[in-house]
């Protein structure tokens, strides 16, 4: 069974640990509505790459400062594709 990627949901004082995108999401639409934060995860390379998700009251996901919707692909591993 492949290993699930590991995602951090941070908030001002907080950091909750999630592991794989179908929970990240979830996690996202469901505990953080009405809220702004940011996701970690650490590509395979080594960087850490940050996101920075605005959530809706409804739970919609968008990118903070672009304002793009936020979808599974957001989170999808940059490092293949750049290879």
């Amino acid at each position: 069974m492949p290993k699930q990627e590991l995602f951090v949901i941070r908030t001002p004082g907080k950091r909750d640990p999630v592991r794989g995108i179908t929970p990240l999401l979830t996690a996202l639409k469901k505990c953080y509505r009405g809220h702004h934060v940011s996701v970690e995860r650490q590509q395979p390379s080594g960087i850490r790459h940050i996101t920075f998700v605005s959530i809706s009251a409804d739970g919609q996901l968008m990118d903070t400062y672009n304002e793009s919707e936020i979808n599974r692909h957001t989170f999808a591993d940059e490092d293949c594709a750049n290879a």
